[in-house]
């Protein structure tokens, strides 16, 4: 029977029915997949923290952002009890009471304390009704002195503690009261001023009351030789006690950043005659609850005691790092197994750190190494050069070894039989012999050795988290810790390198005089510059223990951020997709990709080679639902320009237009978002390291070391991005604006198709977006675009440049120098930072600048550039 004809009435209202359908259906599964995730909470996940780089900045200066950022790291504890977890020993009774002693026969030194007993009875009571108790009287209500005064007596008390017999211990350590002496560093930034510490008994240092100016550089204070800082005040006011939190919290900050040995350190306050201990290491930072020593003198002869009779592993020093001169350290690398031999391997240069300003967190340092026969001074190179890198890892965590044996062993296992999709069937055949040869491993660091050294201290038994020792003023919502003339802190993502250092420097033990102002060891320089944090969030938190990891790998590489051609940065990332979909059909998913962990390796032949490094947060993908252990409650520490766009709004992208808040964020997103990060890392590289002021300006717009969205970053990747590209963006660069937009379109589209049918757990849904983004991928590097031999600096040389391009207008504007021979100079300087000003007239004759080939790319995610333009030109 044949077809009635359809009316164009009936035909529109077919139309009409299934627009109508087709609403409905998608508000069903946005509300079916809402439910399903309100319903199972897996989709909790760590916190994140950003970091901040202090830089060469003075420690004084920092001490606001420092505040904010170590106040929420503190436990507190009796007194007792942190002298059970902290504390290198706790002394006898009968050494203590023989101390206590010798003080009740010691005297100060002073005239107007002459003869006087250290250690006397004294009233605690009023006049009518006194009180009398045993202890350091001039610390009692201390009137008629000064703080350099009072606190010169603790050096008759260390010195009567010096004398005592400890069994199975030596005298290691003495006090030494430098009272606001500075201190130097190996880093750049050591200004503060500490009023006391405890040295090696070998320091020759100056005495007592010696000013600085005295001093000689060889009797310079220097972090490497103060295991203990301390901080004394006359009173004991709210402002006082602020203020020495403050100093010792800073200065041990400087101190863990400098010295490589240091897994933990120690600070001790006083305020008039309250004593507190400070414990700092990397899992947690501990303070002991005020205790009046002056009533309770055991409390201070306990102390001084254990530190004046600790080792140098109590005291907080590696034993398996050896210092040299000129900030050179030997690390001794032990074998797995018995009878093996230990590896040493003596530092070359620093090729990433940052001067991080909390003491808390992985603290990763990245050396160039020499195998070395021991850690001796003048040690035999035994082998090549090699990269080892220091950081400090969760208890539990796997180490990058285990991780990367694990997923070799994926990879291997997925491509040793046909995959049971046939959509990976694709896949499975274009790498399968990259797999079968074993050369896939090539994408991947090369692991030497590797090492799990020291746990931190476990958390005392009475503790409670402590809050506002730094910050007051509800620090955790609105307080602003900012001064006006702080100088700004900037994010450590990026990393730069030292002037080379020899293999014959004189090795010496933790008295080894300070590094000079030339050989300062560099922190890590920084791609963006950023505002201080200016509240904290208040995450609940473990405070879980740590663990020293170390490993020797056999490749020297760039990170991706420092390639010097944006050619060369395409290349690499187009590379990169090769590790991340092996990862992704064995099973895995990084979780940690960036412009810092996408490193190049120069090949024999000159090419670059790819390689994924830092496999330290990578995890299984899907998760495993029988997965019991639930994720830390510590923040991460994490650069936020490429963190997923959900975690920084702790919101579902799918859901923005229904504004539907979720506490947790899923980071099965994380898929995706590496192909994100990829996009994210090739726009720093144009926007940000290109000398060109406005594609400057809107990098610091929408790239910010804090963790929330901020709108331009929301932007660039919920809306289109080639016009404010293009609009921004150096004219020889303009024409890349359009294959980043043809990338967001593509990210986008497969985001939604994704998300509306339920596939965010299925591997295979993510290979479509692997094939559009290495196919645009491809197309620029074979068609030479004109943006390919674009140099490319540091963002602290853009910086520099920009500034003096202003200086040169400035200069002109106000007449110096026009129609001389140094003003033209300077005219062709300002317009070398602008070479292909001509290209804008170009672009702006053919339209947008598309190239054929990414215009066909754009049809193929949401149709043309110029579609989407005459649509917003419509509203």
């Amino acid at each position: 029977m044949a077809s009635q004809p359809t009316t164009r009435s009936q035909t529109r209202q077919n139309q009409q029915q299934t627009s109508s359908n087709t609403r409905q259906l998608k508000s069903n599964q946005a509300s079916e997949k809402k439910n399903y995730i309100q319903a199972n909470p897996s989709v909790n996940q760590t916190p994140r923290t950003p970091r901040t780089n202090g830089e060469d900045i003075g420690v004084t200066n920092l001490r606001p952002q420092i505040a904010i950022e170590m106040d929420p790291e503190f436990v507190e504890c009796s007194f007792e009890h942190f002298m059970q977890a902290y504390l290198p020993f706790i002394p006898g009774k009968e050494v203590v009471d023989g101390c206590l002693e010798r003080l009740r026969e010691a005297t100060a030194d002073h005239k107007s304390n002459a003869g006087i007993p250290i250690l006397r009875h004294f009233n605690i009571g009023t006049q009518r009704k006194e009180s009398l108790r045993e202890g350091f009287a001039d610390f009692h209500k201390p009137r008629n002195t000064t703080e350099a005064k009072l606190f010169s007596l603790l050096e008759p008390i260390a010195a009567a503690i010096a004398e005592s017999r400890v069994d199975g211990r030596e005298l290691r350590y003495k006090f030494y009261d430098c009272h606001h002496r500075s201190i130097k560093s190996d880093i750049g930034g050591s200004k503060n001023k500490i009023d006391a510490c405890f040295p090696p008994v070998e320091c020759a240092l100056p005495k007592s009351g010696v000013t600085e100016s005295d001093a000689s550089d060889t009797n310079e204070l220097h972090t490497s030789i103060i295991p203990v800082v301390c901080e004394w005040k006359l009173r004991k006011s709210k402002k006082e006690k602020a203020r020495n939190n403050s100093q010792v919290v800073s200065a041990n900050v400087q101190i863990m950043n400098a010295d490589a040995r240091r897994m933990f350190s120690f600070g001790v306050t006083i305020e008039e005659d309250e004593l507190r201990l400070w414990y700092f290491s990397r899992s947690h930072s501990a303070v002991s609850e005020a205790v009046n020593f002056a009533q309770n003198p055991a409390f201070l002869v306990n102390t001084f005691i254990s530190f004046m009779f600790a080792t140098e592993e109590e005291m907080g020093y590696d034993p398996t790092v050896t210092q040299h001169d000129d900030n050179q350290y030997t690390y001794g690398i032990p074998p797995k197994q018995s009878g093996g031999k230990t590896r040493f391997f003596r530092t070359i240069k620093i090729i990433s750190e940052y001067r991080s300003n909390n003491v808390t967190g992985r603290k990763a340092r990245v050396w160039l190494v020499r195998e070395v026969e021991s850690n001796a001074k003048d040690a035999i190179v035994t082998g090549p050069e090699y990269v080892l890198k220091d950081v400090w890892l969760e208890e539990s965590a796997l180490t990058e070894q285990q991780i990367q044996n694990d997923i070799f062993q994926s990879i291997e296992g997925f491509w040793a039989c046909s995959p049971e999709k046939e959509a990976m069937q694709g896949i499975w055949d274009k790498h399968r012999k990259l797999v079968t040869s074993g050369g896939y491993k090539d994408f991947f660091l090369t692991i030497v050795a590797d090492y799990e050294g020291r746990r931190s201290k476990l958390l005392p038994g009475d503790f409670t988290r402590r809050r506002g020792l730094l910050l007051t003023n509800d620090p955790y919502g609105t307080w602003d810790a900012t001064p006006a003339s702080t100088p700004t802190p900037t994010p450590a993502n990026s990393k730069t390198t030292s002037n080379t250092r020899t293999l014959d420097a004189v090795s010496t033990p933790s008295t080894s005089k300070p590094a000079t102002k030339a050989n300062i060891r560099p922190s890590c320089s920084t791609d963006h510059t950023v505002p201080i944090m200016p509240k904290v969030r208040d995450y609940p938190r473990d405070y879980a223990r740590k663990k020293q990891y170390r490993l020797i790998f056999e490749e020297q590489c760039v990170p991706v951020g420092e390639l010097p051609k944006l050619r060369d940065v395409v290349q690499v990332l187009h590379q990169t997709l090769t590790p991340l979909e092996l990862l992704l059909c064995a099973g895995w998913v990084h979780r940690d990709i960036s412009s810092g962990n996408i490193l190049a390796y120069r090949q024999q032949d000159g090419s670059w080679r790819a390689k994924v490094s830092d496999l330290e947060y990578a995890k299984k993908f899907p998760p495993d639902p029988q997965a019991t252990k639930a994720p830390s409650a510590d923040p991460k520490t994490g650069t936020p320009y490429f963190m997923a766009h959900e975690i920084l709004d702790l919101k579902y992208l799918y859901f923005l237009l229904v504004q539907t808040n979720m506490d947790s964020v899923d980071l099965d997103l994380d898929v995706a978002t590496a192909q994100t990060i990829t996009i994210l890392a090739a726009s720093v590289d144009v926007v940000d390291r290109i000398p060109h002021k406005p594609s400057y300006s809107y990098s610091l717009e929408v790239f910010s070391n804090a963790i929330s969205l901020s709108r331009k970053r929301g932007d660039a990747f919920t809306r289109p991005i080639q016009d404010v590209l293009e609009q921004n963006l150096k004219p020889s660069v303009a024409s890349f604006a359009a294959s980043l937009e043809v990338m967001r379109r593509h990210l986008v589209k497969a985001y939604k198709d994704r998300e509306e049918a339920n596939l965010t757990q299925d591997p295979s849904s993510y290979l479509q977006i692997f094939h559009n983004v290495h196919r645009i991928l491809e197309r620029l590097n074979t068609q030479i675009p004109t943006w390919a031999d674009e140099d490319l600096f540091s963002r602290r040389e853009v910086e520099r440049q920009l500034r003096a391009v202003a200086q040169i207008a400035q200069g002109e504007s106000s007449g110096t120098g026009v129609g001389s021979r140094p003003g033209r100079a300077k005219r062709r300087l300002a317009e070398s930072q602008h070479p292909h000003s001509n290209l804008r007239s170009r672009n702006a004759n053919s339209g947008t600048g598309t190239t054929p080939a990414a215009e066909d790319s754009v049809s193929i995610a949401e149709g043309s550039s110029r579609s989407a333009k005459r649509t917003r030109t419509r509203r």
